[in-house]
């Protein structure tokens, strides 16, 4: 259930994002990019920097394509957007800043400006005049061209719509209109702070009356903090118009030729309620279905499934009618249940049979061998729970997260680390935290508790039960155990060498055939070593990747 409630709630999330967020069209360069409106009747920005404008008296309109409210109508004196940015986009002698924008002028006025008519230092200005097109200003009107020079240096008749670009450059600027460089000219910067905000529609003055109001329609803004390339420009003049639709590839009505995502996709996934990657929300199938992550249904082997609610593996009960167990349906099933006919069914109580240690223990779908030496009940195999698998070079340095690892598996998948000779030889190696905090033992077993005080804590007490000069040996596999080790297993607890997932050599598995680890849930382990009768004490960091035996409560 837990899984499928983090699969339901990884697609409502990735829903949600795709529904909330815009994004920036692909002919629009993001290098050096601050932000980009579309103004598609709002000053909402697509960028990552996600700035949004204040409108004051301005309407939605149709863009170059005749797109309805997907541009900005502005209506001189009452019209303005407020973009912010009083912190950016200022210029110094050092700076480079690029705007590009389409316009369709319909009187003088400015349609962009950082810039600030008196009190402050003005930053940048852009205007459109009736008599000389567009020109730009730098810090006021000093060291620029008059509007009658600029109409012999920079001469430009826009009609209609016009793609304006303007690239500022220490003390120089350059005007683009429609594909077309214009012109170079002088552009003074101000020494004086530029905290004037960014206006759309006029600029920034100590009251409302001759601020330059601007009468027209404004559409895809942005702003760059380098030159943009000639091809770049092109890039942006001669894009086609969006085509709307599912750009999503995965989704059941993904739209190949669409352009601009319209919100329109429908999920698609696995549609298997008993698969691992589930998708509720699909209503296509879309990528395959896993049946390997256990626990789940890679736990479970032929003839079983994987019980959410239990979570646990459950027995196929099939061909309920094969009342003689035949593999077939026919005359004797059916003489065999008029045998029966008008016999009255005795209550009964259902079975529970009552565990004895020594019996197989079910976790998961899997039986995990158990022992008793003295007065405990042990797993006499290593745990194979596994929820998540890191590769060994992840955790490597502790932080703060569970990981578990199979020796010698370098992936992030379960199904393949299930499917490995090691996990089926030699299970799980766990760090502490998944060691303690994961349901590796089962209900009414936990992982052992230690003291380094003799004679108080789980492995010491299995020690008191065990001949005290041959600890290991009686406790080790033996040299026909599989896999084998030097021991005689003389107690049934049957330890392997499985090695270790060590600090050592960036987070290398090691001394495989070598040596065992157990993790403990109070900060200590233990090991057996080849050639050693000692069930040693150890104090190894919660970052290592050790095995774990459980024992009964």
């Amino acid at each position: 259930m837990r899984l499928k409630l983090l699969t339901l709630c990884m697609a409502l999330c990735s829903l949600c994002l795709n529904a909330t967020s815009q994004s920036v069209p692909d002919y629009v360069p993001t290098d050096g990019l601050v932000a980009w409106w579309p103004l598609d009747g709002d000053a909402v920005d697509a960028s990552a920097a996600n700035e949004v404008g204040e409108l004051n008296g301005v309407n939605e309109a149709e863009n170059r394509f005749n797109e309805p409210n997907t541009a900005l109508q502005f209506e001189g004196e009452v019209s303005f957007v407020n973009l912010g940015l009083e912190n950016l986009l200022s210029l110094s002698e050092d700076d480079t800043l690029s705007i590009a924008f389409w316009a369709m002028a319909e009187g003088g006025g400015a349609p962009i400006t950082k810039y600030q008519n008196s009190g402050y230092g003005s930053s940048w200005f852009v205007e459109y005049g009736t008599t000389y097109g567009y020109r730009f200003w730098g810090d006021g009107t000093s060291g620029t061209p008059s509007s009658a020079n600029w109409s012999s240096q920079c001469p430009n008749d826009p009609s209609g719509w016009a793609h304006v670009v303007v690239v500022f450059n220490g003390g120089s600027g350059v005007l683009w209109l429609n594909g077309e460089f214009i012109c170079e000219s002088n552009f003074p910067v101000s020494s004086l702070p530029q905290e004037q905000p960014v206006l759309l529609g006029r600029s920034n003055c100590p009251t409302e009356e001759n601020c330059n109001q601007f009468s027209g329609k404004l559409d895809d803004l942005g702003f760059w903090t380098r030159a943009l390339t000639e091809e770049e420009i092109l890039g942006l003049y001669n894009a086609e118009p969006p085509i709307p639709g599912c750009t999503d590839s995965t989704a059941c009505n993904f739209d190949s030729e669409a352009t601009s995502d319209d919100g329109s996709c429908i999920p698609s996934g696995c549609m298997e309620t008993e698969a691992c990657n589930y998708n509720a929300l699909a209503e296509c199938e879309g990528e395959e279905c896993d049946y390997s992550c256990c626990p789940g249904p890679g736990c479970c082997g032929e003839g079983m499934f994987w019980d959410y609610e239990l979570e646990q593996c459950q027995i196929f009960e099939t061909c309920q009618e094969d009342l003689n167990g035949d593999g077939g349906i026919g005359i004797n099933d059916l003489m065999q249940l008029l045998s029966s006919f008008g016999t009255m069914c005795e209550d009964s109580e259902p079975e529970t049979g009552e565990f004895t240690c020594g019996d197989p223990m079910n976790y998961q779908g899997y039986d995990y061998a158990t022992v008793q030496i003295g007065e405990q009940c042990w797993f006499a195999e290593n745990c194979r729970y596994l929820l998540d698998v890191s590769p060994p070079s992840l955790g490597f340095e502790d932080d703060s997260l569970a990981h578990a690892y199979v020796y010698g598996y370098e992936g992030s998948l379960v199904g393949e680390a299930v499917s490995t000779e090691n996990y089926a030889l030699h299970g799980v190696l766990y760090n502490q935290l998944a060691a303690e905090t994961w349901d590796v033992c089962p209900t009414g077993w936990h992982v052992p508790f230690d003291s380094n005080i003799p004679q108080q804590g789980d492995f010491e007490e299995l020690k008191l039960s065990l001949p005290a000069d041959a600890i290991g040996t009686a406790l080790k596999a033996s040299s026909t155990g599989v896999p084998p080790w030097d021991g005689s297993n003389s107690s049934g607890f049957n330890a392997i060498p499985s090695g270790t997932r060590s600090l050592y050599w960036d987070g290398e598995f090691s001394w495989l055939d070598i040596t065992a680890f157990y993790w403990s849930q109070s900060d200590c382990s233990r090991r057996l070593d080849t050639n050693d009768e000692n069930l040693a004490l150890m104090g190894l960091g919660a970052a290592w990747g050790l095995s774990v035996r459980c024992i009964k409560d």
